[in-house]
């Protein structure tokens, strides 16, 4: 430390004749603040308003004005300039754009930073001593450095609007560097409030990071989307008939966050849509809408197309009265799906697009992130005051993502099981995000999750509230949960609704679509003379960079670069003046943009320091890879215009998919897709199907008339028509009964049989069928992670024959995958081609057989390298967990991303199975190719829709069988296992009884399951793994055990050697005392340490254990530590939802849709242990007012006395319904 830092640091060294300090100037301070009121305008008003600090000493240095605050200098009292310089040095300009300051000080320090950083730089400096800055800026003159506009103060720790409103604009400084620093003579005087600075600081600054990386990650989605939606666009006839239409009316906002559920029902009574506007984001639609909840209007910006699934099923009488607000932007699956009218607010982009000519104004909304900003600038431009926000979390309330109902429920419920829960879902849609999570404080002051995205939509919304309440409007947060939100007022709807809906609100009728005359044939005009205009510029790029190159060569010769730099630049003006062109390339050119701006700021900043050449040299190898990132914009431009003129002639289909376009797969790189060597890969186990069940592949199951093929010709002869696949490998552990069973059938691609090993065979599908078999009909969503695929994927076998035969990929499926669809394999193949990324997959949520999955070879290597660790099988090490969530490398959910292809929503929920691998679907795809006039050439589509008429239920798949009624676990949780706060009393099911009912069972499907669950704990039923043996042995092909683990007698080995498939353990919650609390006993650490046992011990992986905790008020904060450590030590953490009967909870179970539910208990069947049959309530359902028994009865005769009860009660419901309604 040299001299001029220890006079810094020292306040002894002050010498007693410097108090008299140096007078201010008031002229100068005003000055300094007119300067600063550019870019903090608040902070200079509170300037002006504060009184001078009167322990502020000013001191004549030999550099200018240095001072001391309390004793305590604020720079060096000798060189307080050169001080500064030396601080500005420490950091490298190149790497830093945006410098975060952590105390002003005297200030010079900061003006050295601005400097430093040059014209593209800015410095945001905390100081909250509004004294110390006015005594400051009344003897500095920093006016110069206030002026340049790179300067911001901020003078609150917590003020997160100001901070948002410095990064606001400067997006591109923020992928330049940023970095907070300390100010070390500021240190001392901010240490109390520092910490909380860094923090807001830190929150915008990931905000506007997210928005750059969306912004670079969208824009060509951007652009593609709008131009597909042009069709929409120039007949919409806009917004602008609707501003200010609600003048000072209230308008309710409705979000889809968790806390919605608690006050939608509020909206319920007509009266409220006749008071209030109501604006809706498109998640929520359906939700309201099966409430008789009619929004005046819904808004929808999302790219994805999955977003369109948020109208399926949804009529124009459904959505009679609601209009669609759409931003250009939108997938176009959503425009061309909502079934009422559409209204799109400007867009620039297809405004440039169209031209002037065909330019009329639309109105235009203020930019938002969000769908929910949408909303609320649209409810803004209707003129309404208040606006009342409702399910606006923008926190995760009650380890919920969505509110109950939300559309997306619909999405994922194809995978629902006993195995798989909303709930499950939901806590996943949070810890994906895991790495982003921020810890914030609730509407009730309690710590509350958000993310750092919703944390960045928090910030865009304050900056919205504070300006709208700067202008006297006001904004209610009526969500009743989730963050607290500045410049809003907390309020319950129901006062809302009170307090503000007492006059009617009168919106305007229906715009009226423009309809002019030549319209079709000007757009077609305009988009080939843009055509024309870029691929001029394409031409013009070409050159340049030619020229370019030149001038690097010849350097030397100055002459020569001049004459050749006058080339470019006429080529620059010419493309220059094709504005509206230049200005579409831009818009997918954004990372280019980017990185020119990088560019040019490093130059600058090197150019005091370059020679002429050297800095002639840097600009032009920028131009050159400026030139060519415009080159290949402009041609994937070109390719999109193009095809919209075939889609405006209606020759071509719109593109919605965010699939890789090898069009634009890699701006600068002008990359194709791949043309890799894909193999469909079919395992064929002669006698046992991917469910570990008994079938037959040389069952016929096309009629003679139609070629008469058994399964595994139908399959063979079905995949071999997908053109994209290069061969057909057959993997099998009995080659010559495969080649038998082919015969003579002829394929148009080459095809090979390889031999593995069977005990390899069955182990896989007696592994996996007994995950599989309790949501067989799903694509995903087993116990275990498992999916479809896994059935008919041996990593092991599978990744040598890829390594030995260089097959680049594989697509898998079974040998009764008698209905695999050709197109849906080639869309599937095509997808894994354009991937670019080093492990490669690409799939379809189709239901099981119709499609398949892709998996690249070193992909299929990583499973099988990873399937064996510490002397025991990697439950990891699966197709399905590439598609899940781990906690040790969360993930979005690939159903939303590129490797995803979309199918039709049937498809994923059909609730069938199309493989040929049980005698029931043998029949039913037998009926199903019957019934099709060419079954070979069906797509997958007509064949779910055939093969869902034909399949016949006769049976349960499913028996849930109670065995006794004894529990050693009580407390509340006991209650709702019982369904009453009364003891339940019941003999023990015989053993004779229950073998009778597994016996039919066992007999009448090979994929019967039995479970065993109940009011009591199976384990007390005295013949317990008596009764999984029985099970075994009556062909059960799976026998599930739920358990608490208490009771004393059976030991680890006992237990898995009793031939119990899956073991279901009740750990209730994460902490020994919520499971004292809940159970009523202290048994947490015994049954954690069985369990654990038994994991132990099972070192080959026999059997499947599950942890199953319940979501409860209790149990809320264990979801995390509960899920992460049980899933990733056994591979399977369930979170079941709160049973019904339990009244006295905050939180409730979520809702599955209602016809997933439908299709669940079509299957399932539950029996107590004196026979009864009831419903998933624990209540005996009746068949003409009498109980109906199973034991008495025999399972088949009571699942059809069963299942006609169901149908008369919903019958009686709808009958019921539809006469209230009336």
């Amino acid at each position: 430390m040299n001299l001029d830092e220890l006079l810094a640091l020292n306040p002894e060294d002050v010498d007693p004749s410097d108090n008299e300090g140096v007078p201010g100037d008031d002229a100068l301070l005003e000055k300094n603040l007119e300067a600063l009121s550019r870019r903090s305008p608040l902070e200079a008003k509170r300037i002006r308003s504060a009184a001078s600090r009167g322990d502020l000493r000013f001191i004549e240095s030999e550099e200018g004005l240095s001072a001391t605050i309390g004793g305590i200098a604020l720079a060096s009292k000798r060189r307080p300039l050169s001080e500064a310089k030396k601080f500005a040095s420490s950091f490298d300009p190149e790497e830093l754009a945006i410098a975060g300051v952590l105390g002003f000080g005297l200030g010079y320090h900061c003006r050295e930073l601005v400097e430093s950083l040059g014209e593209w730089g800015l410095v945001v400096c905390y100081e909250p001593d509004l004294g110390l800055l006015r005594s400051v800026l009344s003897r500095v003159d920093f006016t110069q450095m206030f002026g340049s506009g790179r300067f911001v103060l901020i003078c609150e720790p917590d003020d997160s609007v100001r901070c948002n409103q410095a990064f606001a604009g400067n997006e591109a400084l923020v992928g330049m560097g940023v970095q907070l620093i300390s100010h070390p003579p500021s240190t001392g005087r901010l240490v109390t409030t520092s910490e909380l600075f860094g923090q807001t600081f830190t929150n915008a600054l990931r905000a506007s990071r997210t928005h750059v990386v969306t912004t670079l990650a969208n824009s060509r989605t951007t652009l593609r989307n709008a131009l597909m939606n042009t069709d929409h666009y120039v007949r919409s006839a806009g917004i602008q008939g609707l501003k200010d239409s609600c003048k000072g009316k209230p308008a309710i906002v409705v979000s889809a966050g968790p806390s919605l559920e608690k006050n939608i029902e509020l909206l319920c009574e007509p009266s409220v849509r006749e008071r209030f506007v109501i604006v809706a984001v498109q998640t929520v639609l359906k939700p309201l809408l099966a409430k008789g909840i009619r929004p005046h209007f819904v808004a929808a910006l999302d790219y994805h197309e999955v977003s369109g699934r948020f109208y399926e099923g949804l009529s124009a009488e459904d959505v009679q009265g609601v209009r669609l607000i759409a931003e250009p932007k939108a997938n176009p699956v959503i425009l061309d799906s909502f079934p009422g009218e559409v209204v799109c607010p400007g867009e620039q982009l297809l405004d440039r697009m169209l031209g002037e000519r065909l330019h009329r104004d639309r109105g235009q909304l203020p930019l938002g992130a969000t769908v929910a900003h949408l909303c609320y600038n649209f409810a803004r431009y209707l003129g309404c005051d208040p606006v009342i926000l409702i399910g606006q979390d923008l926190g995760f309330s009650d380890g919920q993502y969505y509110a109950n109902g939300a559309a997306i429920h619909n999405v994922w419920a194809s995978e629902l099981s006993a195995h798989r829960t909303i709930e499950m879902f939901e806590w996943e849609r949070i810890a994906r995000m895991r790495a982003h999570l921020q810890q914030r404080e609730d509407i009730h002051g309690k710590p509350i999750y958000s993310d750092e995205q919703m944390c960045s939509y928090l910030a865009m919304f304050e900056e919205m509230f504070l300006r709208d309440s700067a202008s006297g409007l006001r904004v209610i947060d009526a969500s009743e949960g989730g963050v607290r939100k500045k410049h809003t007022e907390p309020m319950a709807l129901a006062d809302a609704i009170d307090v503000f809906g007492s006059s009617r609100v009168d919106l305007p009728q229906r715009s009226v679509p423009v309809s002019e005359s030549n319209t079709d044939e000007r757009v077609d005009a305009r988009i080939v003379a843009l055509i024309s205009d870029i691929e001029r510029i394409v031409a013009i790029s070409e050159e340049s960079i030619g020229l370019l190159e030149e001038m690097i060569e010849h350097q030397h010769d100055q002459q020569r670069v001049g004459r050749l730099v006058d080339r470019v630049h006429a080529g620059r003006d010419e493309l220059m003046k094709k504005e509206d062109a230049f200005f579409l390339i831009e818009s997918v050119n954004q990372i280019a943009v980017l990185n020119r701006m990088r560019r040019d700021r490093v130059i600058k900043l090197r150019a005091s320091n370059a020679d002429a050449r050297e800095k002639q040299r840097l600009q032009i190898e920028r131009d050159i890879e400026n030139v060519r990132w415009t080159r290949d914009a402009a041609r994937s431009v070109v390719e999109l215009l193009t095809h919209l003129r075939s889609v405006l002639r209606g020759e071509g289909a719109k593109i919605s998919s965010d699939r890789p376009d090898p069009a634009v797969e890699a701006i600068g790189e002008s990359q194709s897709a791949r043309k890799d060597r894909v193999h469909a890969m079919i395992l064929a186990d002669t006698e046992i199907g991917g469910l570990g069940t008994k079938r037959d592949l040389g069952s016929r199951v096309l009629p003679e008339s139609m070629g008469g093929f058994n399964i595994i010709q139908t399959t063979i002869a079905r995949v071999d028509s997908a053109a994209s696949i290069d061969a057909i490998t057959i993997v099998t552990p009995d080659p010559q009964r495969v080649r038998e069973l082919l015969g003579s059938i002829q394929t148009t691609h080459p095809l090979s049989i390889v031999a593995c090993e069977p005990g390899l065979v069955r182990e896989h599908a007696s592994r996996v069928g007994a995950a599989r078999l309790q949501s067989s009909t799903s694509w995903r969503g087993s116990i275990g992670m498992l999916c479809a695929y896994d059935e008919s994927t041996i990593p092991e076998c599978f990744a040598d024959i890829m390594d030995e035969h260089q097959i680049d990929g594989i697509a898998v499926l079974g040998a009764d995958w008698a209905m695999i669809d050709p197109k849906l394999v080639d869309e599937t193949v095509e997808r894994f081609r354009q991937l670019s990324s080093d492990k490669r997959i690409a799939f379809s949520q189709a239901i099981p057989g119709l499609g398949t999955m892709v998996i690249d070879r070193e992909t299929m290597g990583s499973l099988r390298d990873s399937r064996a660790q510490n002397g025991r099988r990697n439950h990891l090490a699966t197709l399905g967990t590439l598609m899940s969530y781990l906690p040790t490398a969360p993930q979005a959910d690939p159903i939303v991303r590129g490797v995803c292809v979309q199918v039709d929503p049937e498809l994923r929920d059909s609730g069938v199975r199309a493989i040929a691998d049980s005698t029931a679907r043998i029949d039913a795809m037998r009926s199903a190719y019957a019934s099709i006039t060419d079954p070979m050439s069906a797509d997958a589509l007509m064949c779910a829709q055939e093969l869902r008429e034909t399949i016949k239920i006769h049976m349960p798949r499913t028996l849930v069988l109670e065995t006794c009624t004894g529990r050693l676990l009580g407390g509340r949780w006991g209650a709702w296992k019982r369904g009453s706060l009364e003891a339940v009393e019941r003999c023990p099911i015989e053993l004779n009884a229950a073998h009778a009912l597994m016996r039919e069972l066992g007999t009448a499907r090979e994929d019967a399951c039995v479970i065993f669950d109940g009011v009591g704990d199976p384990l007390m039923h005295p013949g317990a793994l008596d009764l999984v043996n029985l099970a075994k042995e009556d062909g059960i092909a799976c026998v599930e055990m739920r358990t608490d683990l208490l009771r004393d007698g059976a030991s680890a080995r006992d237990v898995i050697e009793s031939g119990v498939d899956i073991l279901s353990v009740d750990i209730i919650g994460d902490h020994a005392e919520v499971y004292m609390q809940l159970a009523g006993i202290d048994g947490y650490e015994r049954v954690c340490d069985r369990l654990q046992g038994i994991h132990d011990e099972n070192t080959d992986s026999s059997i499947w254990i599950a942890a199953r905790m319940t979501r409860c008020e209790q149990t809320l904060d264990q979801i995390e530590s509960f899920y992460d450590k049980w899933l990733m030590l056994t591979g399977c953490a369930i979170i079941d939802p709160l049973p019904a009967c339990a009244r006295d909870q905050r939180v409730r179970a979520m809702d599955i849709p209602r016809w997933r539910r439908e299709q669940m208990e079509r299957e399932t069947m539950r029996v107590r242990c004196d026979g009864v049959v009831i419903d998933s309530g624990g209540k005996p359902i009746l068949a003409q007012g009498s109980e109906i028994n199973a034991i008495e009865e025999g399972i088949e005769r009571a699942y059809q006395r069963m299942r006609s009860a169901v149908r008369a009660s919903a019958l009686e419901i709808k009958l019921n319904a539809e006469e209230y309604a009336a």
